[in-house]
């Protein structure tokens, strides 16, 4: 059986989806963080805690369906580029890495009028390949549910 090593390496990891929605729809919810009606099997709930709501700077507490807790700070958010990036600064139980940084983008599907969202994470050094692959199947799973809530 293979072991384990603690080989250091920043690490980036993406996932995209295409929703049969028109992009103002799921920009609208992706911009407030709406994980909680977009994914209720994952996030039971989302509160704008410090700062102003939707604002650059605010404060996001989210609440996972299996009692875990983030805390997230907003470092952009672009509605020309349907561009939001968060940050995680606070984990409870602890996150398995220092720093991870997500950046989710909205671009209009012109011929059919659908959504292509591009969800990406960039991990400090001391994530390892588990992290990695735990965050891409959560975003797999996440992005399922956005596609059946956004098609109903």
């Amino acid at each position: 059986m293979a072991t384990e090593t603690s080989v250091v390496s920043a690490s980036h990891q993406f996932e995209s989806a295409v929703f049969n929605s028109p992009v103002d729809q799921v920009w609208a919810h992706i911009r407030n963080l709406s994980f909680h009606i977009l994914c209720p099997n994952w996030v039971s709930s989302v509160s704008w805690s410090e700062g102003d709501s939707g604002k650059v700077g605010a404060t996001v507490h989210m609440t996972y369906t299996d009692g875990t807790q983030w805390t997230v700070n907003i470092l952009e958010i672009s509605d020309i580029k349907r561009t939001i990036v968060y940050e995680l600064i606070h984990a409870d139980p602890a996150a398995h890495s220092f720093s991870y940084v997500n950046t989710i983008r909205v671009f209009k599907e012109t011929l059919t009028n659908k959504t292509f969202l591009i969800w990406e994470t960039d991990f400090s050094n001391d994530a390892t390949a588990n992290t990695v692959m735990d965050c891409k199947y959560k975003k797999i799973e996440a992005l399922s549910a956005m596609a059946n809530a956004l098609n109903n």
